[in-house]
């Protein structure tokens, strides 16, 4: 093959690398993006051991692309007491779309008891989801994104 066919071909190479590296920049740049919200979270069931907690997390997917959100692993923290763990299988975010996540995690009573005494010391509740999901990008590549969601709650101090 001449010299000229060679650099041809180099060139191709390194402009459909850079065209790759900057799709993937794009998705994960979207990732970033993600706009996630902690929209509800009740007691559901009462053991002898502690408790169920359901809650919910609104997505909403801001940009153009469709992100792939990989499982998602995350704890659970009250008034930053770590109260249990959650895992979401992957889903799918179009451009624009809304998407509700529900889980459920099981809490104990000595850790609720903790982050409980901790908010009325402070006096307000703090709720809060810290975890990481992957982004799976081609060749096999996971790259863990972190986040966190925070809702707080205090309590008022005009009378009523």
């Amino acid at each position: 093959m001449p010299k000229k066919g060679i650099s041809a071909l180099a060139l191709i190479i390194i402009i459909v690398l850079l065209a790759l590296a900057f799709y993937e920049y794009q998705k994960l740049t979207a990732v970033r993006n993600l706009q996630v919200e902690l929209e509800e979270a009740r007691v559901s069931h009462f053991s002898w051991t502690g408790l169920t907690v359901e809650m919910v997390i609104i997505l909403y997917n801001p940009n153009t692309l469709a992100v792939n959100v990989g499982e998602f692993h995350g704890v659970v923290y009250l008034n930053n007491i770590p109260i249990g763990e959650i895992l979401t299988p992957p889903v799918k975010l179009l451009s624009g779309e809304h998407i509700e996540e529900n889980f459920a995690i099981q809490a104990g009573y000595i850790e609720l008891g903790a982050g409980i005494l901790k908010a009325i010391k402070e006096g307000q509740v703090n709720l809060k989801v810290k975890g990481t999901y992957m982004l799976h990008l081609p060749f096999g590549i996971e790259y863990p994104y972190t986040f966190e969601i925070n809702k707080n709650i205090t309590r008022s101090t005009t009378p009523e």
